[in-house]
């Protein structure tokens, strides 16, 4: 690494190079899936390395395929010209800058117990097919079929940087997705899933998350046999719904995650440097972005400009109070980098890690009782941003009436409006839970407690 570091050093002395970035990454993958009629194993690795430089103009991003002095040195040439080549964004008003962070060196290895290559894939397949029998044993002539999928990955990211960060981090994440498809009346075919996931090595497969997973996703299986489509009269009416953690943290997800990253809001100009302190939220509501939470499926060390990881609260009692920065996007507004950029192969942009809706004091049951007439969500097909509007599809749902729930809905869509749905929140809930999911490509998890919520439209 000393040959890159002086070639780093060299070059960054060039006219209008304000930044260069060598990042040498080595992956590994595997997965393993047992599905409706094959069992499939597949194994790959890869090493390449990154050479981003930051001109007055923007950035020049090469990848190269080999950590070789003339490879980088080649790559670094080219980047310094590619850069020279791009338009800044008008509203960045002559913003070329990164932000100030002092130099340093760490190494740091996330925890792993077991891999691919010290455990036997009987042993593994084992597993897979004790999840699916129990799930064809309880829904009999219901059960259609199911899919098992574990994927891990292991990487090893070296960043070093002309501002003097030197840095190593060594990742494995694992996740496993169960999915079970069952027979409802006329041969509909309704599916129920799940997902966990970790900062970690496979020993999540012999975790107690995964009987969970497993009797969680096939209990709402046997739900969605029997369930119905919504009562028209529903249709185009505004109710009030308890969404259970992983629906409570896709919106969250959408009303916060994405709203508060500084690259969108300098984008979208306008509001954007007013938005620090605007309340956004019911007095309730407070979230954080944090990850430094050991194991979570969104933790790392160091984000990918160097920058160390830190907790951030994000919305506190219904203010924006931070918001998720890049070295630029803190430039632009003024702030110090928080450790949110993500991007190797391409312009570090802010983005979520483990974001969550903080716990307050109420049970799901209390939530639920406490309602004359409203729903209960369970599990997400999708959530999306349509405008301003979150549209959100869980897999089940039902009616209450009276404060006990009745029948299950399947086939269901809600929304709700971005400057309205965390005013709309009226209860939150006691417990914890986050949700894996990759965002761009990279790992990230949300989640929190369940949430009642007030006029979501029904779609």
């Amino acid at each position: 690494m000393s040959e890159v570091i002086k070639l780093i050093e060299k070059y960054s002395t060039k006219d209008n190079v304000k930044n260069i970035t060598v990042i040498d990454v080595i992956e590994n993958y595997y997965t393993l899936a047992m599905r409706v009629e094959s069992v499939e194993e597949s194994k790959d690795f890869s090493r390449f390395t990154v050479v981003r430089v930051f001109s007055d103009k923007g950035w020049g991003i090469v990848v190269t395929p080999q950590m070789d002095k003339g490879k980088i040195e080649s790559a670094i040439i080219k980047a310094i010209k590619m850069s020279e080549q791009t338009t800044p964004i008008k509203t960045y008003s002559g913003i070329a800058e990164l932000a100030n962070y002092r130099s340093y060196s760490s190494v740091f290895s996330h925890r792993e117990e077991r891999t691919p290559v010290n455990t036997n894939t009987s042993e593994l397949l084992d597993i897979f097919y004790n999840m699916k029998e129990k799930a064809n044993s309880l829904l009999g002539s219901h059960f259609a079929w199911s899919e098992i999928t574990l994927t891990y990955k292991k990487q090893k990211k070296h960043i070093i940087t002309s501002d003097g960060i030197d840095v190593e981090e060594v990742k494995p994440t694992t996740d496993i997705l169960f999915y079970v498809v069952v027979r409802g009346a006329n041969r509909r075919l309704s599916t129920a899933s799940g997902i966990i996931g970790a900062t970690s090595g496979i020993e999540l497969i012999f975790s107690k998350q995964l009987n969970s997973l497993s009797e969680n996703v096939t209990l709402r299986a046997f739900q969605l046999v029997n369930a119905s489509r919504i009562n028209p009269v529903f249709k185009g009416q505004r109710v009030k719904a308890v969404l259970n953690y992983e629906i409570a943290g896709a919106l969250i997800h959408e009303a916060v995650g994405h709203m508060l990253e500084g690259d969108r809001l300098i984008e979208i100009g306008g509001y954007a440097t007013g938005i620090k302190d605007a309340k956004i939220g019911d007095e309730d509501v407070t979230v954080i972005d944090d990850p430094l939470i050991p194991s979570a499926y969104g933790s790392y060390a160091f984000d990918d400009e160097g920058v160390k990881s830190r907790r951030k609260t994000l919305v506190e009692n219904g203010r924006v109070v931070n918001l998720l920065h890049t070295r630029l996007s803190a430039a632009y507004f003024g702030d110090n980098p928080n450790g949110s950029a993500h991007g190797i192969t391409h312009q570090p942009r802010a983005l979520m890690s483990n974001l969550y809706l903080v716990p307050k004091d109420w049970k799901l049951e209390e939530m639920i009782s406490d309602m004359r007439k409203g729903l209960y969500l369970e599990g997400l097909v999708s959530a999306e941003l349509r405008g301003n509007l979150i549209v959100i599809e869980p897999e089940i749902a039902y009616y209450v009436e009276n404060g006990e729930i009745k029948g299950a809905i399947h086939d269901l869509k809600v929304a709700t409006t971005t400057n309205k749905a965390l005013f709309n929140v009226d209860a939150i809930g006691e417990t914890f839970q986050l949700r894996p999911g990759l965002e761009k490509g990279h790992p990230i998890s949300d989640g929190g407690p369940p949430v009642r919520i007030k006029n979501l439209y029904v779609i």
